[in-house]
Formats: structure tokens, sequence, C-alpha cells
């Protein structure tokens, strides 16, 4: 993650705050992966309920984004269910909530600069609806047509983050739950990813 390109260079003077940034990013990588072995393996494909699946989330992501120093929060929990595999759930809402962690870039996660992560969720009566907004990097307008093209990455280094990538997403999104995923960025203008899932 770019979290981790950054902490590389205060590999011979570790803190303990930095150390628990790496601990918490190598745990959601296996986290992640387990979850991706998970699906590969067995299908789960069946009616889940959402707000269990964000709570395990949340259990997740929120000690990750405190000790890099994102404020993150989370609108509300919803009471509605949908229909496909929870572990390709849960993988499409971690990749998009990482990806807006990492978005402030290479800034110090000691730093006391407020970096926002906001998750709205709302049930609109026949669909679900996520949205993930940060006010970080943003995505360049000679990018952004390109995200979810496999193998396309807008980071400097490949071979980090979750490993599932945004085309991925988009085809969990469209493919196996039928849904449509959408993106508003700019440049230093912060990004918001918009996903819409039918409910059951």
């Amino acid at each position: 993650t770019s979290a981790l390109l950054y902490l590389e260079q205060y590999k011979d003077q570790p803190t303990a705050a930095i150390r628990k940034v790496k601990s918490s990013i190598k745990v959601l990588r296996e986290y992640v992966e387990a979850a991706r072995q998970q699906a590969r393996g067995e299908s789960q494909t069946g009616t889940f309920a959402v707000n269990q699946q964000i709570a395990q989330l949340k259990r997740v992501v929120l000690p990750l984004a405190r000790q890099a120093g994102v404020q993150l929060t989370f609108s509300s929990d919803v009471d509605c269910q949908l229909y496909g595999d929870p572990v390709k759930f849960q993988q499409v809402v971690a990749n998009l909530i990482v990806n807006a962690i990492e978005a402030y870039g290479h800034d110090d996660p000691l730093t006391k600069l407020i970096k926002p992560v906001r998750v709205n969720i709302q049930n609109c009566g026949d669909c679900f609806t996520i949205d993930i907004a940060d006010w970080g990097q943003g995505i360049k307008p000679s990018q952004i047509g390109r995200i979810f093209e496999p193998f396309y990455t807008t980071k400097s280094q490949a071979g980090h983050g979750l490993g599932i990538g945004l085309a991925i997403v988009k085809q969990y999104v469209t493919n196996d739950f039928n849904g449509s995923i959408s993106v508003r960025s700019g440049s230093r203008q912060g990004t918001v990813f918009s996903i819409s899932i039918p409910t059951i």
C-alpha cells in the first residue's frame, strides 16, 4: 500500500506508531487474501444482511484508518438484504475504503491534519447505495476514464494495495450483484465512489 511505501523510509528508526500502522496493513492484506481464497474455493452465493457484513468490516478498517491518521466515519447501519456472495461484497467495500485511506498519499500518519473518509450507506427501498468519499489527492482527468480497466493503476508502484483492483471491483458489482458503480473525482479535490445494488 502507499502507506507502507511511505513508512519504508523510516525503517531504520521505527516507532511504536509506525509499527502499528505496518501491522494493521498486514492484517488487512491477510484478511482480504483469506476472503479471496474463500471466494475462489467455495461459492457462498445467497441472501445476506448488509449490516452484519459492514460490522465485520468496521472491526478491521477502523483501527487501520485510525493508525494511518485518517478519520473514517460510517453514516449509519442499514437493515436490508442483498443477494450474492458476502465475501465478494466485503472485498468490494474494503478495497474502496483502503483506496480512500491511501488517497492522502505520503502524508505523515502521525500528523494532526484531519484526513476524513466518509462511508454513507442508504437503503432506498428497492436498492442499497454506498458512497465512499475522501478529500485526498483525487484522480486526474486523464486517468479517470481508465481506472476500471484491467491492470490499470494510478499508483506509482505496482504490487501494492489489496490485489483485486478496480476492474474486479466493477466486475463483482455489475456481474455478481447486478449493480452499478461510478466515480467522481478531480485532482486535489477528492474522490467519491458510488455503488448501487438491488435489494431483495
